[in-house]
C-alpha cells in the first residue's frame, strides 16, 4: 500500500468552515441558497444528467432541520404504484400529464416517481397517504458527504503524489465508485492534445457510459443558470478526488465510475437507485466494493425505500461503504444508516488527529451507534482536476469559497476534508487487503476493520 499524506498547512480553513456550519441558521441559509439555484428540473447541458430541481421542506415530525427534495413528487414502492395512482387521481391530485409509466432498470423496475399538482403541499399529501396505508415518502436528493455543501472547498497544495508505478490490475474485488463522474483527462480521454494526466493514478479506470459518466466540470454560472463561466462548479473534481484516494490504497484495484451526482453534486434518490441497480448488473458474480461517498437525510427519518431495495438486491460477494455525512448531527444518513440491519454496509466517519497526535473523532463529523468506522478525513491528499474556483462573497449562505484556490494540470492535486474522502480510504484499504490476500473476500476485510475498541458514537478509529 501507497502511503496516503495528508496537507495539514491547508486544513484549518476547512474546518472552521466545517465547524461554523453547526450554526443551524448558516446551514439552513446554505441550504436554501442553493435550493434557489435549481428551481426546475432540466438537463445537464454538456453533461447528460438531469439537474434536478431543489426544495427545502420541513420534515414531518418537525423535529429535525429540513431535508432536500425534488418538489412536487411522491414515491412509492412498485408494488403500489397502481393504488398510489387511484389516490392521487381520485383527490384531483395527480399531474395526469405527467409519465407514470414503469420504469426498468438494470432488469428491475424501479420505485415509481408520481407528479402531484395542485396547492396541496407534499408534507399533506405524504401524511395522508401514509395513514391509508401507503408506502409514500419524497424523491430526496443527495447532498455529497450528507449535506448540501459541507462547507469543505478542495484547496490547492504543494504536495504531490508522484508517480504510480505500472501495476497489473486484480480481476476482484471490482471497486464501483458512484458520485460526480472523473475528468476526461485524468483518464486519458481529453478532447485537447496533450492535456491528459500522466502521473499513472488513474490509468485503467473504466467510466461507464462515457461521455455521461465523465465530469464535465463547468456547466452553470456563479447563480445556476446554463452555460459554461470559466470557473469549477460546487462539486467538480469530486468522483475524480475520491477515484484518486482508492487507487493510492490500492494501486492495482480495478476501478469502475458511474454518475449519479451534477457538477454541483446533487443528485436525486431514484437516479441514486438507477446507478445501484447498474453497479449490481455489473458485479455479476464478482467480489466487489461498493464506494457512496454521498448521503441522504430524509423526511421522516427512515432509509429510502428504493435505494433500500436496490442495495437489498446486491450479491452477498459485495461490501457497500457509505460516508456518515459532514454534520455533525446523530440523524442518519443513508444509506449509510442502514449498516444497523445489513451487514454488508459500512458506515464510515471521519478522524483526524490533535495536537498529541492522537487520533480523535473529527468535530464536525456525524455522529451515532450505526457508524461502524473513522478514517482520517481531513487536510487529505488526492489527484483533482484543472481550474479555478469561484469567487464567494464570504456571506454566510453563499456556498462558493471567498478565497478560491486555482489548480493547474494536467496532474493536479488538493487538499480536502470530509467523510467522503474517509470513506474512499476506506474502500481503498478493504480493496487492498483483499488484493494483497490478507483476507479471503471484502467482507471478512470489512469485518476485521470494524472489530477493534469502538469510539462511542464514531466507531473503530482508523489510523489509514
Amino acid at each position: 500500500m501507497v502511503p496516503v499524506t495528508n496537507d495539514a498547512k491547508r486544513t484549518a480553513a476547512q474546518i472552521g468552515s466545517m465547524v461554523a456550519l453547526q450554526q443551524q441558521d448558516r446551514r439552513l441559509g446554505l441550504l436554501r441558497r442553493t435550493a434557489a439555484r435549481r428551481v426546475t428540473s432540466r438537463p445537464e447541458v454538456g453533461g447528460g444528467l438531469t439537474r434536478v430541481a431543489l426544495r427545502v421542506v420541513r420534515t414531518l415530525d418537525d423535529e429535525r432541520d429540513p431535508v432536500l427534495v425534488v418538489p412536487g413528487r411522491v414515491v412509492v414502492p412498485e408494488r403500489q404504484r397502481a393504488d398510489a395512482i387511484a389516490y392521487l387521481r381520485d383527490r384531483g391530485w395527480l399531474d395526469d400529464d405527467a409519465d407514470v409509466a414503469p420504469r426498468v432498470f438494470a432488469g428491475r423496475q424501479q420505485a415509481a416517481e408520481l407528479r402531484i399538482t395542485g396547492a396541496v403541499s407534499l408534507r399533506t399529501v405524504l401524511t395522508l397517504m401514509r395513514n391509508d396505508g401507503l408506502d409514500a415518502g419524497a424523491n430526496h436528493v443527495a447532498a455529497l458527504g450528507g449535506r448540501a455543501k459541507g462547507g469543505s472547498t478542495p484547496k490547492h497544495t504543494d504536495h504531490i503524489l508522484g508517480s504510480r508505478e505500472p501495476v497489473e490490475f486484480a480481476p476482484e474485488p471490482l471497486v464501483i465508485v458512484i458520485d460526480s463522474g472523473v475528468d476526461r483527462a485524468a483518464v486519458g480521454q481529453s478532447l485537447l492534445p496533450d492535456v491528459d494526466r500522466n502521473d499513472g493514478w488513474l490509468d485503467g479506470v473504466d467510466v461507464h457510459d462515457a461521455p455521461v459518466g465523465y465530469d464535465p466540470l463547468d456547466v452553470v454560472d456563479y447563480v445556476g443558470n446554463d452555460g459554461a463561466d470559466g470557473y469549477l462548479d460546487l462539486a467538480a473534481g469530486h468522483g475524480t478526488f475520491v477515484v484518486g484516494l482508492i487507487r493510492q490504497h490500492a494501486p492495482a484495484a480495478w476501478v469502475r465510475v458511474i454518475r449519479a451526482l451534477d457538477t454541483d453534486g446533487f443528485g436525486s434518490e431514484l437516479a441514486i437507485e438507477a446507478a445501484i441497480d447498474l453497479a449490481r448488473e455489473m458485479f455479476g458474480a464478482r467480489q466487489g466494493i461498493l464506494n457512496l461517498s454521498l448521503g441522504i437525510e430524509t423526511i421522516d427519518g427512515q432509509a429510502p425505500s428504493g435505494i433500500a431495495d436496490a442495495i437489498a438486491e446486491l450479491p452477498p460477494s459485495v461490501v457497500i461503504v457509505a460516508a456518515a455525512g459532514n454534520g455533525p448531527t446523530g440523524i442518519p444518513i443513508w444509506p449509510a444508516a442502514m449498516s444497523e440491519t445489513n451487514d454488508h454496509v459500512v458506515a464510515v466517519g471521519s478522524a483526524s488527529r490533535n495536537d498529541a497526535e492522537h487520533l480523535v473523532a473529527s468535530t464536525w463529523s456525524n455522529f451515532g451507534d450505526w457508524i461502524n468506522v473513522s478514517a482520517i478525513g481531513e487536510g487529505v491528499i488526492s489527484t483533482f482536476v484543472d481550474g479555478q474556483e469561484t469567487r464567494g462573497t464570504g456571506a454566510d449562505d453563499d456556498p462558493y469559497d471567498p478565497c478560491p484556490d486555482v489548480f493547474h494540470g494536467p496532474n493536479a492535486y488538493a487538499s480536502w476534508s470530509g467523510t467522503s474522502f474517509a470513506t474512499a480510504r476506506v474502500t481503498g484499504e478493504l480493496a487492498a487487503r483483499v488484493i494483497d490476500g490478507q483476507f479471503p473476500d471484502v467482507l471478512a476485510a470489512a469485518q476485521d476493520l470494524a472489530a477493534g475498541q469502538r469510539e462511542p458514537g464514531h466507531g473503530v478509529l482508523l489510523d489509514i
